[in-house]
């Protein structure tokens, strides 16, 4: 008996690689009709690569939060450190002008008791 319609033509037509790993009979494009269960191979390998990829994209994550993390650390720890530096040196030119009003003041001081004695009072 001579194959008609696409049994004919099925084992000339090229089936992709994957194909042929997912259906039973030789890489033929229709699985045997005695095979009544159906065909579940690769489902393990493709939950396997979906947890795999997700054990990866979680890494990566991960790694990026934890160097954006640090870069934002280090960013204001350099703010502060700026900040730091700029009230140093206020402080230390307020302390300067404090110190030559005292000198000022002392020196006032001292030039009306000079004054009071040379008036005689």
């Amino acid at each position: 008996m001579a194959a008609t319609g696409w049994s004919r033509w099925a084992p000339f037509v090229p089936v992709p690689v994957p194909l042929k790993l997912f259906f039973k009979g030789g890489g033929s494009v229709i699985p045997p009709a005695s095979d009544a269960t159906p065909i579940r191979r690769g489902a393990g390998g493709l939950l396997a690569l979906a947890l795999l990829l997700a054990v990866g994209i979680s890494a990566t994550g991960w790694f990026y939060f934890k160097r954006q993390q640090a870069d934002t650390r280090r960013t204001a720890q350099e703010m502060l450190t700026t900040i730091a530096d700029l009230k140093v040196g206020q402080i230390a030119g307020w302390m300067k002008e404090r110190r030559a009003d005292a000198e000022t003041n002392q020196l006032t001081a001292i030039f009306v008791t000079i004054l009071k004695k040379a008036k005689g009072g």
